[in-house]
């Protein structure tokens, strides 16, 4: 079957995205000290402390729905500025998705910028500066109005992105944009390919995304570790689909549905082509390996024959049944699509016509 490889998102800075036009946010600006949500070192995840601080906010009503927030994340001065600049975005956006979870209306919540890493002098150890790991939540609309902010909703140029395809390590390092919304992130690659969903601080796709190819294909589900990983549909632009589970960017079990236009070799009990061209759908439900149907497997034609038993390479391999419209059946050895081995041919009531061995799907006798 055909596959095409998935191009790994850019691992880039939110430099040129998130800068600020205009002053920083001046010391009577600043939150209240409960106003503040703290991280844990190069974790952009909520952890229990934090959420609980966002509990207690809502629950005292310190923030709640008829306010207009604004959110700053932040980083320490470890790490690089590109990662930083990513890191805080992330924190601030994660923050955002909990106080929408918290009946704070979308609408109301907005991540204005992710400031990056806070600079300081080094501290001994290089541990950094725990209190620096934070996103400031911004309550007071006349402070906001104050603030020079440009919320994250068209795309930029970024300065470098890694384009990187599992085929060919040595692809070539280009510019690519990026998008952010308020729900999703938007990354088009510069081969024309594009990807709309979650990523990580290290421009990791994770979650769940669409990732849409320039020659029309398009998958659409889990990713885990920059790959397809958990259940996930795959279209081909020439209307193939499959639906299944995926494990490290590959097919293990799943649908496959194959539009069909042709003669079927076995389209009757005496195992010769067929002069009448069939139009449907080929259905394959089972296991896949090396992007192959290998394994077990059911595959079920628009003429009404079905096949049930062992594959490799695409092809029916190994001990299977094939029944036809009529009801007839061969059970038995199968080799490259064709009958090879030990079988019988059964009438619909389960009568045994013929017994032995085949090869290439000719009787041999006993």
């Amino acid at each position: 079957m055909k596959n095409q490889s998935i191009t790994t998102l850019i691992r880039s800075s939110f430099c040129c995205l998130l800068a600020v036009t205009g002053t920083f946010i001046s010391l009577a600006q600043k939150p209240a000290a409960e106003n503040i949500v703290y991280f844990d070192l190069n974790v952009a995840k909520l952890s229990a402390d934090a959420t609980k601080t966002i509990d207690a906010l809502v629950s005292t009503n310190k923030v709640n729905k008829s306010q207009q927030l604004l959110l700053y994340g932040y980083a320490d001065y470890l790490g690089s500025r590109a990662h930083n600049d990513s890191l805080s975005t992330e924190r601030a956006m994660n923050v955002r998705s909990y106080l929408m979870k918290k009946g704070i209306p979308e609408k109301n919540v907005t991540v204005c910028v992710g400031k990056g890493q806070i600079e300081r002098a080094p501290k001994a150890g290089h541990t950094g500066y725990a209190e620096d790991r934070k996103v400031e939540i911004i309550t007071d609309a006349g402070k906001i109005k104050k603030l020079a902010c440009r919320p994250l909703t068209k795309y930029e140029p970024l300065g470098w992105s890694k384009n990187v395809n599992k085929l060919n390590v040595h692809a070539p390092q280009e510019k690519s944009t990026r998008e952010i919304t308020d729900k999703t992130i938007t990354v088009r690659l510069p081969n024309g390919d594009k990807y709309i969903g979650e990523i990580n601080a290290q421009g990791e796709k994770l979650s769940n995304g669409v990732y849409m190819f320039k020659n029309g294909d398009k998958y659409q589900g889990d990713f885990k570790n920059d790959q397809r990983d958990g259940r996930g549909v795959y279209t081909w632009e020439n209307g193939d689909v499959l639906n299944g589970i995926w494990q490290n960017n590959e097919i293990v079990e799943g649908k496959l549905t194959i539009p069909y236009n042709g003669p079927l070799y076995h389209s009757d009990e005496n195992h010769t082509h067929s002069d009448v061209a069939y139009k449907g759908d080929l259905v394959y439900s089972g296991q896949f390996q090396n992007h192959s149907l290998s394994g077990h497997g059911q595959a079920m034609w628009p003429n009404g024959d079905v096949y049930n038993g062992e594959w490799k390479n695409d092809k029916m391999n190994g001990h299977g049944i094939y029944t036809w419209p009529t009801q007839q059946k061969y059970n038995g050895e199968w080799k490259d699509n064709k009958m090879n081995g030990n079988g019988q041919v059964l009438a619909p009531n389960g009568v045994i016509l013929q017994a032995g061995k085949w090869e290439n799907d000719v009787y041999k006798g006993q």
